[in-house]
């Protein structure tokens, strides 16, 4: 569901912050660009999930709903590139017998 524009300036800013720590400077300099001083947060939103998704940038869940929350408050819940990120952009969870291994 599309969301007016505060609300999805807001939450692209949300999902940029949650990756910026593995995204190159430029991408999020880019997206953080297009969110405020363009104010165009559906061209900021495809740009950081096409960036995440070149860049091979693995997703934790958190991460990831951050993305995914800014991309359907842009229109955009149904957006393959979501789909792509969920089954080949998570991080995989460490099995139990791996978190106690010494």
């Amino acid at each position: 569901m599309i969301q007016e524009p505060h609300r999805q300036r807001a939450l692209v800013r949300d999902a940029l912050e949650s990756v910026r720590h593995a995204i190159p400077r430029d991408l999020a300099r880019d997206v953080a660009d297009y969110v405020g001083r363009v104010g165009d947060p559906e061209l900021a939103a495809d740009v950081l999930v096409d960036g995440i998704i070149e860049g091979r940038v693995l997703l934790s869940v958190d991460e990831f709903d951050a993305v995914r929350l800014a991309m359907e408050a842009c229109g955009r819940d149904r957006d393959r590139r979501l789909v792509w990120l969920e089954e080949h952009g998570l991080k995989p969870l460490p099995a139990a017998s791996d978190e106690f291994d010494d």
